[in-house]
């Protein structure tokens, strides 16, 4: 049997892609923060998983990255 994910659970492997691809395009958290029209701090705190993103949100950063907005649930079994 399948085991399915918590809606907690999805958040934090969002939470750990952000970083993760963050890191990759060497952007900064004040510049993701720019992109999205919010601050470093609260950009910080969607990495962290202590804030959930936005849908809209998720689209203006895979946007950014030039990649499909699936990459950020790649490491999550459904």
């Amino acid at each position: 049997m399948e085991t399915k994910l918590t809606n907690n659970e999805v958040h934090e492997v969002i939470a750990a892609q952000l970083l993760k691809f963050r890191k990759k395009y060497g952007l900064s958290q004040l510049k993701v923060g720019d992109i999205l029209n919010i601050s470093n701090q609260q950009y910080s705190k969607l990495e962290k998983g202590q804030n959930r993103i936005f849908a809209a949100q998720l689209f203006l950063i895979a946007q950014e990255y030039s990649i499909n907005i699936d990459k950020f649930y790649s490491d999550v079994d459904f």
